[in-house]
């Protein structure tokens, strides 16, 4: 139906703005047209990783946000982004519906590596892997999927699911059908456009719909002879849509002492970018083998390091109100009181979080 002009002779009693907002509300709808107050008051939940990855995101990514993890094989990036998956699926950190209410997140991970295991997900014990609040998108004897089928299956999540948490494992290995069909085939950014293609479909749909995209993205060779020996194989599209970067830098064995089982790995994390801080923040990450992120080693970390808990020479102290005073010595011995002692641990981390960006 044509939109009624106003009569010539008629005068708007209107701001030429709120004349604006009246004529795009009646031809475009509620909600296009809006006082960028509207956007402070959007709700967005902050979902925190770990306290160490927390401190250089400025607390943690937000819902409706795309974020990129990337670095060498095998340091850490399916085990950080499954760990954050199981904080997600909190009640608390579920999405909000038009009643106010939290609505728990489903979890969907597209394999498109083939070789997510049992380890994996088992690994992380707070996942909740059950059919209705984690599936995985993996191809099958009988279909091999290619990027577009892969980033078709999560598109239609995209627009049918609400506040979904999407893994993509990864990015770089998403092979577009005309390479599936053949060996060798050359194809000129097929890769890419497609990506780019996904990226510019669901540019606004993620964040109305509050979703969280998590891609893993690899590092290779750069064989161009020209700058850094390593590149990052992630389309241009997709590093333009990223809210939040982290690139893991390296890592190392964590054990006790030399000659000891690792129980653990080290990661060096830096975030390239952040929408909730400025970024080129760095910090040490602690994976333990069958647990995931060892939060209480990292906030004890934190805490050292700030001087929440005292450190002379191997010995470690405290003094706190409504808590015993301790003194004890090693990392171990501490670790060991703060697993015990859930008072004490928390009156730790929150003089440790008061140092959080």
């Amino acid at each position: 139906m044509a939109k009624k002009k106003r009569d010539a002779g008629e005068v708007s009693t209107l701001s030429p703005m709120d004349q604006l907002d009246k004529e795009i509300t009646e031809e475009y709808g509620d909600g296009v047209f809006i006082s960028a107050n509207s956007i402070k008051e959007r709700h967005k939940t902050i979902i925190g990783f770990s306290p160490a990855l927390n401190r250089i995101l400025g607390g943690g990514i937000t819902s409706g946000s795309w974020t990129t993890l990337t670095g060498k094989p095998k340091i850490g990036k399916t085990t950080t982004a499954l760990y954050g998956a199981a904080k997600a699926q909190k009640p608390e950190n579920g999405w909000l519906d038009k009643d106010g209410n939290l609505i728990p997140r489903n979890v969907y991970l597209a394999d498109a590596e083939g070789r997510i295991k049992d380890r994996d997900i088992n690994g992380i014990p707070e996942l909740i892997t059950t059919p209705d609040r984690f599936r995985i998108i993996s191809s099958s004897e009988d279909n091999i999927l290619s990027a577009e089928k892969f980033l078709a299956i999560i598109d239609r999540i995209i627009n049918t699911d609400r506040g979904a948490y999407i893994i993509i494992d990864s990015i770089s290995c998403l092979v577009e059908e005309r390479r599936l069909a053949e060996i060798g085939a050359q194809t000129r950014g097929g890769q890419s456009k497609i990506v780019s293609d996904f990226c510019s479909r669901n540019a606004t749909v993620v964040p109305i719909r509050d979703h969280i995209i998590i891609c893993i993205t690899h590092i290779i060779a750069n064989t161009s002879g020209y700058g850094s020996p390593t590149v990052e194989k992630t389309p241009n599209s997709l590093l333009y849509q990223a809210d939040f970067k982290l690139r893991a830098l390296k890592e190392e064995e964590w054990k006790d002492s030399e000659g000891d089982e690792p129980y653990g790995k080290i990661i060096d994390w830096k975030c390239e970018f952040t929408g909730l801080r400025g970024p080129y923040a760095k910090c040490q990450s602690y994976l333990r083998f069958g647990k995931g992120i060892d939060e209480l080693q990292e906030m004890i970390n934190i805490a050292v390091e700030f001087g929440v808990i005292t450190k002379k020479a191997a010995w470690y102290s405290g003094e706190f109100e409504g808590c015993e005073p301790f003194k004890v010595c090693g990392m171990p011995a501490l670790y060991e009181l703060l697993s015990t002692n859930q008072e004490l641990y928390n009156k730790i981390a929150a003089g440790a979080s008061e140092h959080f960006s």
